[in-house]
């Protein structure tokens, strides 16, 4: 799995899951931008035979959101991902269960950030245990980002699109300036909120890092097609998941 680095804004994404000609050019470049899935919030048998199917076709990164589930339905679920896969799992809550499943990716929910002294005792107990444990975590406004001086790999901001999933939960991170304030930030920005294949381009134009999907995917009759849709849209524009 390639590693992240915060791109040149001007030159070559070297990140991993696709690559893409940017639209505005004219040129032939190649550009490398991370793809990740987001999980259902209440899915779990069914959704773990899709999610095995999503890392036979290529998908890197799963984000395990589920805010209700309790530590034993983490457990259940994380163990019917085959265990060549569970090392792409990225756990948003049940943070421990990392140690038990040789995960080393965590994602720090707003939760967990209010609760800023046990939060950094838990990480730093973690890192004890797992010293390349990588670390995400979520905004909704460039001004938090600005204010948290946290090293992430990367940070998902949305709603950057008209969210699929939630009713009335517009799209904000789209306009004329974006570009030119993500290329101001130091962490690596994807793209959250509206991705499907009709917005593939504008993630890149925006100057995001990556791109996640939720909603197009969940909301989709058929999860494993959606997500093959996408992969041949970013082929269709000169995208190829690596």
């Amino acid at each position: 799995m390639l590693e992240w680095k915060k791109k040149p804004r001007n030159l070559l994404i070297l990140v991993a899951s696709c690559t893409l000609q940017p639209s505005h050019l004219n040129k032939k470049v190649i550009v490398l931008m991370k793809i990740i899935v987001i999980s259902s919030v209440t899915g779990f048998r069914s959704e773990t035979g899709v999610v095995n199917e999503l890392f036979h076709e290529g998908l890197e990164l799963f984000h395990l959101r589920k805010p209700d589930f309790s530590s034993k339905l983490h457990k259940e679920y994380i163990e019917l991902i085959e265990p060549r896969y569970r090392n792409r799992i990225v756990l948003h809550s049940k943070h421990k269960l990392a140690l038990r499943f040789n995960i080393n990716r965590i994602h720090i929910t707003k939760k967990y950030k209010k609760r800023k002294f046990r939060t950094w005792l838990r990480v730093k107990y973690l890192r004890s245990r797992i010293p390349d444990l990588k670390i995400s975590s979520s905004f909704h406004s460039i001004e938090s980002i600005k204010l948290d001086s946290s090293e992430y790999e990367y940070i998902f901001l949305s709603p950057v699109f008209d969210s699929i999933s939630k009713i009335n939960y517009l799209g904000k991170f789209q306009g004329e300036k974006m570009p030119e304030i993500l290329s101001s930030l130091t962490q690596n920005v994807v793209a959250l909120g509206g991705i499907d294949t009709n917005t593939l381009d504008q993630v890149y134009d925006l100057n995001y890092d990556g791109m996640a999907i939720h909603g197009a995917l969940w909301k989709s009759d058929n999860p494993v097609q959606k997500f093959k849709e996408i992969q041949l849209a970013c082929k269709q524009k000169n995208m190829s998941l690596a």
